[in-house]
Order: structure tokens, then sequence, then C-alpha cells
């Protein structure tokens, strides 16, 4: 895998590499490995915390370079609601600040 991962790289300037999740398999794990970068990929409001830290972990463990991450299925209405509830707690936060 890594001498194929090696000769795309030197034909093309981005190679995505796809993975079956990380927890699961072992292979997604040895293949970020030998990957420049990794990103980790989470579904909105589905993954759990304590999993998305412990396939970090495993990540880390295994040589990956994890640069970020990556929110999939965000319902967009329902997200714009919770930032306009959100600015208004803080705003009433603020507002009620000594000064």
């Amino acid at each position: 895998m890594k001498q194929h991962i090696e000769a795309l790289s030197q034909s093309f300037d981005l190679v995505v590499l796809d993975t079956p999740p990380v927890l699961p398999t072992a292979g997604a794990k040895a293949i970020a490995g030998m990957a420049d970068a990794t990103l980790l990929v989470v579904r909105w409001r589905s993954t759990p915390i304590a999993a998305a830290q412990t396939a970090l972990d495993q990540l880390n463990r295994a040589g990956a370079r994890v640069e970020g991450s990556v929110l999939s299925f965000v319902d967009v209405r329902a997200q714009a609601k919770a930032a306009e509830a959100e600015e208004a707690y803080y705003y009433q936060v603020y507002e009620s600040a000594p000064a």
C-alpha cells in the first residue's frame, strides 16, 4: 500500500484516501499512518465525544498526522437555530455582566 501511495503522489498533486471507520478496523489506522495528513470525520450530533477522542488517540498511536476534523450530516437549519439561541444567551450574559 505504501508503494501505491508513493507512486500516486508522484503523479498527482493531491491524493485522497477514503478509509473505513477508525474504531472498528485496523486498516484505517495503518493507512492514516502512511498519509501526509489525516482528517477525522465525525457525524454531527451522533458521534459520541468519547468515541471521537478514542479514534484520535488510536490515530496518534498509529503515527497519523491529524490535521483537523470534519462534521458530516450537519442539519444546517437546526444548526442555525442553535446558533441564534446561543447568540441570544451570550448577549444576555454580556448585558448582565458588571461594568
